[in-house]
């Protein structure tokens, strides 16, 4: 056999492994419809509906390019499964069935208190999801800020007037208290800002810095009130209302987590 028709022969069965099929199709269409909804557009929503009515009987033979067109228009990269190179969660249907009949087990160890147990059955499941472990089902496009060119001292305006802007919010930090609602990541924010624009408030607003100082004080000592004997801090509740893990004094907020 020539080596020609030897590449061609496995050219060809590259493309038939890499070949499209309804189920992949189903798939990243319904990914990208996710996106479309996030994004609010009407027109693109219509547009990829479309074409999962037309690839519901059969698929074209331009489907990939078709499916690759109404990615690129909501914001995915073509393939469906990153979007600006940023991985999207894209479970094998055996990952679903086996994280489904995992579901019962991990409610009933955390309702039992069980750290070791909740570990155990976690831990599983991580290792079914493998590389797809703690990537987010969706992401949103965002803006990309134009740049803004400004002086160290009109910089430490702007984040003084930023720091005006949440009064409320930063004279409870400044007392050490916890914010309703909150990760811990929000507190580690403000500490780094402080931080980092510390020393160009003392050069540029100088009567300014003892309240910055206040509020870098106070919000290292809330992060002080939430990390663990162990040293890490809670794991993320993105909209900050699971405490069931947390215990209670019945006076203030939230201290600590059970372990885990």
């Amino acid at each position: 056999m020539s080596s020609l028709r030897l590449l061609c022969l496995l050219l060809s069965s590259v493309s038939c492994a890499l070949a499209l099929t309804p189920e992949d199709a189903g798939a990243r269409l319904r990914m990208a419809r996710q996106i479309a909804r996030e994004r609010n557009d009407e027109k693109l929503v219509r547009g990829v509906e479309k074409l999962a009515r037309d690839f519901k009987s059969s698929l074209p033979a331009n489907a990939e390019e078709q499916l690759s067109e109404a990615e690129k228009a909501v914001g995915i990269d073509p393939g469906g499964w990153s979007m600006a190179g940023q991985p999207l969660f894209h479970p094998t249907p055996e990952m679903e069935a086996a994280l489904k009949a995992s579901g019962p087990k991990l409610i009933a160890a955390m309702a039992s208190g069980d750290a070791a147990a909740v570990r155990e059955i976690t831990l599983a499941m991580e290792g079914v999801l493998d590389d797809q472990a703690g990537v987010p089902d969706g992401r949103r496009m965002g803006q990309k800020a134009g740049e803004l060119k400004l002086s160290r001292a009109e910089a430490v305006k702007l984040f003084l007037d930023a720091l005006e802007t949440q009064g409320r919010a930063m004279r409870t930090l400044m007392k050490g208290e916890l914010l309703p609602d909150q990760m811990a990541r929000v507190y580690a924010y403000v500490l780094d800002a402080c931080v980092t624009m510390h020393p160009h408030v003392a050069q540029h607003a100088p009567q300014r810095l003892a309240d910055v100082e206040k509020l870098l004080r106070g919000t290292a000592g809330v992060l002080l009130k939430l990390q663990q004997p162990q040293g890490h801090f809670p794991f993320p509740d993105l909209r900050g209302k699971k405490h069931s893990f947390w215990r209670h004094d019945g006076k203030t907020a939230p201290k600590r987590l059970h372990p885990n």
